[in-house]
């Protein structure tokens, strides 16, 4: 007979206190090209994601893809503005731009998609990616590891949801 305890048991650092505010979702679509990409292409242009707070917790980020090419893809997210290869350029983000002001890089796999019918949906949750910025927009690229060609500019949507401190 073991002992039985009604008392939460926990581990490692301390959950950060729920924030008062109420959670932010915001999104942007990228200019992207209708050409083929191939495996490390940057996937449009700059996406400054406006999130109200200075910082907080980047808790997921759902990617409509309209075209429904279904690829892999990363979203390096910075504090500050950096400057990227170009669209359909291999990626090259520097050192300094990693060490000064990189926050996490979400991971979108391939098997992640769901076929909605006219376009496909992938949902990342549970990132628990904590930001401090002074302006209150994070940026973000996105770079493919597959080889996509999309149907339209806009066919990509990148959403953010946030968790203000």
């Amino acid at each position: 007979m073991g002992i039985e305890s009604n008392a939460p048991t926990t581990y490692g650092t301390p959950p950060r206190q729920q924030s008062k505010q109420a959670a932010t979702i915001t999104d942007k679509t990228p200019v992207i090209t209708t050409d083929i990409y191939v495996a490390n292409d940057m996937v449009g242009d700059e996406m400054a994601f406006a999130i109200k707070s200075q910082s907080g917790v980047v808790q997921s980020l759902v990617v409509t893809d309209l075209g429904e090419q279904d690829a892999a893809l990363e979203l390096h997210l910075f504090r500050k503005s950096v400057t990227p290869a170009a669209d359909h350029d291999a990626a090259a983000f520097t050192d300094a731009d990693g060490k000064a002001s990189a926050i996490g890089v979400i991971v979108i796999p391939a098997a992640d998609y769901i076929d909605a019918g006219a376009y496909s949906i992938a949902t990342i949750e549970n990132l628990g990616i904590n930001y401090e910025n002074d302006s209150g927009t994070l940026f973000g690229y996105a770079l493919t590891r597959g080889t996509p060609t999309y149907a339209s500019v806009s066919d990509l949507t990148f959403k953010l949801g946030v968790l203000p401190d």
